[in-house]
């Protein structure tokens, strides 16, 4: 019918198509968040493609497989890659790498692409594939990144392009490296915008998981081999001081305060060494809770930047430029900790890699405190050198929604054999975590160093590994076979998919595992039966 001719038949006409619009809005976000609820707890498995959510969905005759009990993780590097076996097509295989780059922290696709390069799982037909790994860095400031992006937009094309080797199995996954969380891109029908990245979407490579759990891998920060070289002899037990903290750069407050607390709780307390650098560059937020009224605040300002850089800085001029308000960014609460410091302990240190690595070898444990985002490359060096009987990480990376989006290969090793996980960040600064550390035994020392020497090259790169001596772009591969496996819910094998009831991918990590609390008579006792 001509709705045009009945009066006010277009504005009908106008509602009706609205209303079916919002209608299928609808039904697409419920759609997005059965995709994510079900990956997330039941790690389901689509097989059929779906235009309209841009994700897979599972056909109506196909039966999930049974539960399995939860996953204990993997007891050694070795023991994942030999689990975890499955075929790997390069897309963009002629990408040249980017040499200067390797030794950056966040270029983990130098070396994933450099093993993959001479890999026995790679295959070089795409529809032999269970995992495709798309050969470019999309990292911040990495070139081409955003043509890469692009193309990557448009690997699902290839993959409908070329019959798999299994049939009807599901979809090769794909997976990328990103080590910026900003990567995501307009269109939704290509499936990796946060909302409606389903299972075998694509996933990344990324120092930080964002989106529904699990559709994305958290792996190591880049640590070179350097960092093992010439480390010095560890030192006794029972002669190490209790706890090093490398706090590196404090950050803005109103990104964390975590590193802040850290320093204010232990940068005076005699069984601590504490590193900082830029403390005495927030001089300007020192007074951020005195009135503005008859220059009060001011005349503090100036007082803390001459106690803490001298006569001979230029403070008035310094503060006459400022272009932005410091405490606007939530210092208030935290300017009467900065006066009330020393001006040493303000002004603070740089510890280089040679530094570190003795610091590391003969204190007990070692602070590990988030930075800008919860991830950070002091992570992966402690979990590598407590590998070699250095200092047992405490991670206080500021409450953490789960371990699978901040800890690295937390999906394949329990990381609570070798670190103490801290949930609440002013608890792994207060005085009975630091009874509880004083009263671990060197026995319980040990047991925590031998289960890290078995992860420890999960958490290295070097230019000359392979699956007989892996390093961590064998063990970041294995994790992609891994993670392909539970998503897609089995593999390709000799022609013929091969259900395997992995179940969901899920952290081995436990939230936390904080060092047990104790009294003051049991840390008494514990450090006077301590050996000498």
């Amino acid at each position: 019918s001509d709705l045009s001719a009945t009066p006010g038949g277009k504005g009908d006409a106008a509602a009706a198509t609205h209303t079916r619009y919002m209608a299928q809005v609808a039904a697409r976000a419920t759609i997005h968040a059965m995709i994510a609820l079900c990956l997330a707890v039941v790690g389901c498995t689509p097989l059929a493609a779906d235009r309209t959510t841009g994700g897979w969905r599972r056909p109506a005759d196909a039966r999930p497989p049974p539960a399995p009990p939860p996953p204990a993780g993997f007891s050694s590097v070795h023991q994942l890659i030999s689990a975890s076996r499955c075929s790997i097509y390069v897309m963009q295989a002629k990408v040249p790498g980017i040499e200067r780059h390797k030794r950056s922290q966040y270029a983990s696709h130098h070396w994933v692409s450099h093993s993959l390069a001479s890999h026995p799982w790679r295959v070089d037909k795409l529809s032999e594939a269970d995992v495709v790994y798309f050969n470019a860095s999309l990292t911040l400031r990495s070139p081409g990144r955003y043509r890469n992006l692009g193309t990557l937009q448009k690997s699902h094309e290839r993959l409908a392009a070329n019959n798999s080797r299994c049939g009807d199995s599901p979809p090769a996954a794909i997976y990328s490296t990103s080590f910026s969380i900003n990567d995501r891109a307009l269109d939704s029908s290509m499936c990796t915008k946060v909302p409606c990245r389903a299972p075998l979407g694509i996933h990344y490579l990324a120092e930080l998981a964002v989106g529904p759990s699990g559709l994305d891998i958290v792996t190591p920060f880049v640590s070179s081999a350097s960092l093992l070289a010439d480390l010095p002899p560890p030192t006794p037990w029972s002669e190490r001081k209790l706890l090093l903290v490398v706090l590196g750069r404090i950050i803005n407050p109103a990104l964390s305060t975590v590193r802040w607390h850290a320093w204010l709780a232990l940068h005076s307390n005699p069984l601590a060494t504490v590193y900082q650098y830029n403390l005495k560059g927030l001089w300007m937020g020192a007074a951020c809770d005195l009135p503005t009224a008859n220059g009060t605040r001011r005349e503090a300002q100036l007082s803390e930047c001459r106690r803490v850089w001298g006569a001979e800085y230029d403070c008035e001029s310094q503060l006459n430029s400022a272009k932005k308000n410091p405490c606007r960014r939530g210092w208030s609460s935290l300017s009467r900790g900065f006066r009330a410091a020393s001006a040493e302990a303000i002004r603070g240190k740089y510890i280089g890699e040679a530094d570190f690595k003795e610091e590391a070898m003969r204190h007990k444990f070692c602070l590990v405190t988030r930075g800008d985002y919860p991830s950070t490359r002091k992570v992966t060096e402690h979990l590598l050198l407590v590998g070699s009987m250095g200092c047992i990480p405490i991670l206080a990376l500021g409450n953490l929604p789960s371990p699978l989006a901040t800890l690295p290969l937390s999906a394949a090793f329990n990381l609570c054999r070798i670190t103490y996980i801290v949930d609440n960040d002013r608890a792994a600064f207060g005085e009975a975590t630091l009874n509880a550390l004083t009263a671990v035994t060197e026995q319980e020392a040990r047991i925590r160093w031998a289960e890290a020497a078995t992860l420890q090259s999960a958490f290295v790169y070097r230019g000359n590994s392979s699956l007989k001596e892996p390093s961590a772009a064998e063990a970041v591969l294995a994790m992609l076979c891994h993670h392909a496996r539970t998503l897609r819910g089995g593999l390709c094998r000799q022609g013929r998919f091969v259900q395997d009831p992995a179940g969901a991918y899920r952290s081995v990590t436990p939230d936390t595992c904080p060092p047990p609390q104790v009294t003051e008579t049991e840390r008494r006792e514990a450090t006077h039966h301590s050996p000498h």
